[in-house]
């Protein structure tokens, strides 16, 4: 099912019967820019598009896109059901979120592959801390707890990540919790032009993309494109004998990809694709890169 540049649209369908739709792969939601919400939720306005009587088994892929009113409660009724197949999701031009949404929802979407987010212009974070974190670290801090106990969260099967086009955004995660994506093999960040760092360094800026604690053990491409404020890229904590290809293009302050220990670590690596962009175009498109390596 599609539904394209509808101005008006507010219901799917606004009755008391249930509809199912065992067979349904794919939806997409465009331009539909009167809705506030896609799924009915217990506190939500009376704008949902699907009332709590619609259920999608077999959903697969499910895209919304210029959705402009799309408040920052969207994902809060997000039927089980409905999702547990889902393996692609993207969101692109819904200019009122702030993030994508907490880690839970993340978590209800077991079975996730792909996930893609653009052109949302307001969007800071990927995934929000929860309410109940930050309670729980205050919980903890006026009990004097002896000994800290990092949850670890654990996404098995998504595979390839795409930030795009995210003026605002800053982090991924800001959390206390350590996240691991254990399959992820792609991960391309693109015109995010308040980014600066986009791993963890020693001496690097305080504002990073990805904290201490969110791991990559099998990473194996990495895209980074048109981040005009990038000045380091850290990819010294990443897991260098999986990674095979890194493009690196229109990052106008970067001045090194990478320390020479760590240049001294690739070359060693056989059997690899290496292709780094470096010789006419990555010179011409990094304007301040001075070498690979320091």
């Amino acid at each position: 099912m599609r539904f394209k540049h509808l101005p008006h649209l507010r219901s799917f369908y606004s009755g008391s019967c249930i509809l199912e739709f065992p067979s349904l792969k794919e939806l997409w939601i465009e331009g539909c820019k009167e809705l506030k919400t896609i799924f009915s939720t217990i506190n939500a306005p009376t704008q949902h598009f699907f009332n709590k009587t619609v259920a999608f088994p077999s959903l697969e892929k499910l895209y919304v896109k210029g959705m402009d009113e799309l408040n920052n409660k969207w994902y809060t009724a997000l039927p089980t059901k409905s999702f547990s197949k889902l393996r692609v999701l993207v969101v692109e031009s819904c200019g009122k979120l702030l993030s994508f949404g907490p880690l839970n929802l993340l978590q209800r979407l077991e079975n996730l592959q792909e996930l893609e987010i653009s052109k949302c212009d307001s969007l800071e974070e990927v995934f929000k801390v929860e309410e109940e974190e930050t309670s729980m670290k205050i919980r903890e801090k006026h009990e004097h707890t002896k000994r800290e106990e990092e949850t670890t969260l654990v996404f098995h099967q998504l595979k390839i990540m795409r930030f795009k086009y995210l003026p605002y955004l800053r982090s991924f995660y800001s959390g206390s919790c350590i996240l691991e994506f254990p399959s992820l093999k792609e991960l391309r960040i693109e015109c995010c032009e308040k980014l600066e760092t986009i791993f963890p360094t020693i001496n690097g800026p305080t504002q990073h993309f990805f904290n201490e604690k969110v791991v990559f053990p099998v990473l194996e491409k990495l895209y980074l494109k048109s981040l005009f404020n990038l000045r380091e890229i850290g990819i010294g904590s990443l897991p260098l004998h999986f990674i095979q290809t890194l493009e690196v293009r229109y990052c106008g302050n970067l001045r090194n990809l990478f320390s020479s220990s760590i240049a001294t670590t690739l070359k060693r690596l056989e059997g690899r694709d290496w292709q780094w962009k470096k010789k006419k175009m990555m010179m011409h498109d990094n304007m301040q890169l001075r070498q690979l390596s320091r």
